[in-house]
C-alpha cells in the first residue's frame, strides 16, 4: 500500500527505542525529514546564526555520526546518494556544519487540512485551541515562501513562465535529470527555453515541437544549447519539401549572382512601339524585307 499516509510525531525521536541500533537508510532519511524545520526559524552554531526555511536542517556530519551510529565515510557517501537522487541538496556552513534541503519537503506535511486544529496545554491545566487557517493566512501574509525546489522544478518552472504554460515538474524530471547528468546546467535550460520560443513560436509548423518532450530529447537539446539564435532555424529533421525548397532558393541565388537580372522581352512592350510587318514578311540579317512564299524581296 502507497496511498494515504499514517501520522508519525516527531517525539518518536525521544523514544529509546529510536536511538539503540544502527540506524537503516531509510531510517536515516526519515530523520532527516523529522529534523528538519516545519516553519522558518533560526539556529545558533558556535555563535553563528543561520537562518533555516521550511524544509531545512542544519547537522554537522558528527552530529549525524552519533545519531545514526555510523562512521564519518559512511554518511558522506549517504548525503552523496540522496543529492544523486534529488531527494536533498547540500551546502557547507563554515567548517562544521551542514545545512541540508529536503527536496519536496511539502509531500511528507499532509498530515494537517484545512479546519484541523492544534490544542496546546496551558497553565493551570486549561487548553487553547488554534486554527490551523489563522496560521498559514499569518505566513501568507508575512509573505514568507515555503517551497523549496529541486533542480527539475526550478527547470520546469522557469520554462512555465517563459512559455506561459503549467507543465508538471514531475512527468519530466527524468529527462531533465538524465540531461544533469551529462554536465549541462540550470543556466543552459533557460538559455534554450528562450532561444526555442523565439525561433519556433510564430513558425506553424515548429511551433507543434515547442513542448518539454521534444526539446529535453538529448540529441536535440546537445544542439539547442550550442544554437546561434541570431541565424535562421533548421527543421528538426529536414524533409524532402524542406529539401526541395532548399535547393530553389540554392539555384535563384546563383541565378541573381551570376546572370544578373533578366531583361524584359519584347512581348511587354507596348503595342505602339511594335512595327506591323506584311503578312508573310520577315527581316533579314542585313535589315532589308524579304517575302518567304515567294521567294521575291523587295528594298525598304
Amino acid at each position: 500500500m502507497t496511498d494515504g499516509y499514517i501520522k508519525l510525531h516527531r517525539k518518536i525521536e525521544d523514544d529509546e527505542l529510536w536511538l539503540t541500533e544502527p540506524f537503516t537508510k531509510s531510517q536515516a532519511w526519515i530523520d532527516l525529514i523529522l529534523g528538519a524545520n516545519r516553519l522558518p526559524g533560526k539556529v545558533m552554531i558556535r555563535d553563528l546564526s543561520i537562518e533555516l526555511d521550511t524544509g531545512q536542517l542544519a547537522w554537522s556530519q558528527l552530529t549525524m555520526c552519533k545519531r545514526w551510529k555510523w562512521s564519518r565515510g559512511k554518511v558522506k557517501r549517504y548525503l552523496n546518494l540522496l543529492q544523486k537522487i534529488e531527494r536533498i541538496l547540500v551546502q557547507p556552513i563554515g567548517q562544521h556544519s551542514t545545512l541540508i534541503t529536503i527536496c519536496n519537503y511539502k509531500k511528507y506535511q499532509v498530515g494537517r487540512t484545512t479546519g484541523e486544529t492544534k490544542t496546546i496545554p496551558q497553565a493551570g491545566h486549561k487548553q487553547e485551541s488554534i486554527d490551523n487557517d489563522s496560521i498559514v493566512n499569518s505566513i501568507t501574509s508575512n509573505t514568507i515562501s515555503s517551497t523549496i525546489l529541486c533542480f527539475h522544478e526550478e527547470v520546469i518552472s522557469d520554462l512555465n513562465e517563459a512559455w506561459g504554460k503549467k507543465y508538471h515538474p514531475d512527468t519530466y524530471e527524468k529527462k531533465i535529470t538524465a540531461l544533469k547528468k551529462k554536465g549541462y546546467t540550470l543556466e543552459d535550460f533557460k538559455a534554450v527555453h528562450r532561444k526555442m520560443k523565439k525561433k519556433w513560436e510564430n513558425d506553424p509548423k515548429m511551433k507543434t515541437y515547442l513542448r518539454p518532450k521534444t526539446i529535453y530529447v538529448p540529441e536535440n537539446f546537445d544542439s539547442y544549447v550550442n544554437l546561434d539564435d541570431s541565424v535562421p532555424d533548421i527543421p528538426l529533421k529536414p524533409t524532402r519539401a524542406n529539401l526541395d525548397q532548399r535547393n530553389r532558393d540554392t539555384a535563384d541565388a546563383i541565378r541573381r549572382k551570376y546572370l544578373g537580372r533578366q531583361q524584359p522581352s519584347d512581348t511587354n512592350r507596348p503595342a505602339s512601339d511594335v512595327r506591323q510587318l506584311p503578312a508573310g514578311s520577315d527581316r533579314g540579317h542585313d535589315g532589308n524585307m524579304e517575302r518567304r512564299a515567294s521567294g521575291s524581296y523587295t528594298q525598304p
